[in-house]
């Protein structure tokens, strides 16, 4: 069933989600309604279509929007121990305050990792089991690991450069993906023309704090350097008396 909710408004400023399909955009927020009071839903993709786009021919498939979604992180899917699949709106409680919320009854059938398991299997104990835990993570972190394609920039960056980037972008809540880079492709090649390197816009961008990139934003930034160091130049001048 359907819940009344709230959409703040910076939701549609996102620049990640800007970067989908008006589809996807208008979708993540109509999961927002789908979802019960901790952010699950029912991700069968024929009931997600009938909820919510029950009066729309669509471009792509459902299953598509949800894919996209959950690259970005913004939802997660699962199939329950029910055998049915399942959605969760990731930062769900970031979204929306919930009043008096209900607990959830998708929740519980999240399967486990320990599920995995046989019954009469036992763990290692002591170090064992701390190394085994370890190694799992490890291994689904190289699983998680995404090797992004920056052919579309016409060189790779210089890897610490490109590190603070990712870094930048993280920290100011703008996931890494695909798309972004891309995106960016077309301005990095316009800088590229007017004597800037890749290495330059990267730099620039995590000096300024910039998510994005326009060419013009490192032409104002480069001239206003120079008016300023002109302008430092001739207070140097006028104190020293010397006529420019």
């Amino acid at each position: 069933m359907a819940r009344i909710r709230t959409i703040k408004p910076e939701f549609w400023l996102d620049e990640d989600l800007s970067e989908l399909s008006c589809e996807a955009h208008m979708f993540a927020a109509a999961l927002l309604n789908h979802c019960d009071d901790e952010g699950y839903f029912k991700a069968n993709p024929k009931l997600l279509h009938a909820q919510i786009f029950a009066l729309r021919e669509l471009d792509g498939s459902v299953t598509e929007l949800v894919q996209n979604l959950e690259k970005l992180n913004y939802l997660s899917c699962f199939v329950g121990t029910d055998g049915k699949k399942y959605g969760h709106v990731t930062n769900f409680n970031k979204h929306q305050a919930i009043n008096k919320p209900t607990a959830s009854k998708i929740k519980g059938l999240k399967p486990l990792p320990s599920n995995s398991r046989s019954a009469t299997e036992q763990l290692p104990l002591g170090k064992e089991q701390g190394k085994e835990q370890g190694k799992e993570v490890k291994e689904n972190k190289q699983k998680n690991k995404i090797n992004f394609d920056y052919s579309t920039w016409g060189e790779v960056p210089d890897p610490s450069i490109l590190k603070d980037w990712h870094a930048m972008r993280l920290k100011l809540k703008a996931a890494p993906s695909q798309t972004a880079i891309n995106r960016l492709a077309g301005q990095i090649q316009l800088a590229k023309q007017n004597g800037y390197s890749v290495n330059d816009v990267l730099s620039e961008c995590v000096l300024r704090g910039w998510k994005g990139f326009k060419f013009e934003w490192l032409q104002n930034s480069f001239s206003q350097q120079l008016q300023q160091e002109h302008s430092d130049q001739n207070d140097i001048s006028w104190a020293q008396g010397v006529e420019i």
